[in-house]
């Protein structure tokens, strides 16, 4: 196991120790953040809790519109390399790829 490697950072008026991440970790992270991770709405339990609950299938109009527009639009443009870093990772990225199959 490689040993981790850590970098100082200052936040406000503390300093913190933040993991160094190699390119390959910094690539499979932001595929997360963009496909997993909930949105900015604190109300929304993200795509992936969505999708599991399948609640989405009881929205009509405009909400299931604003849930499925932009799922379809992440199936359409993500690449080979985004679907392995999120099946490479936990439950919940493997569970938003399986959905963004083609």
């Amino acid at each position: 196991m490689a040993e981790q490697r850590w970098r100082r950072e200052l936040r406000g008026s503390r300093v913190w120790r933040v993991p160094v991440m190699t390119p390959e970790e910094a690539f499979r992270w932001n595929a997360v953040k963009r496909y997993v991770q909930p949105r900015a709405d604190r109300r929304s339990i993200g795509r992936y809790g969505e999708l599991m609950s399948g609640r989405f299938l009881r929205y009509e109009g405009a909400t299931r519109r604003r849930f499925l527009h932009p799922l379809l639009a992440d199936a359409a443009s993500i690449t080979d390399a985004e679907l392995e870093a999120l099946l490479s990772e936990g439950w919940r990225p493997r569970l938003t790829a399986a959905w963004l199959m083609r």
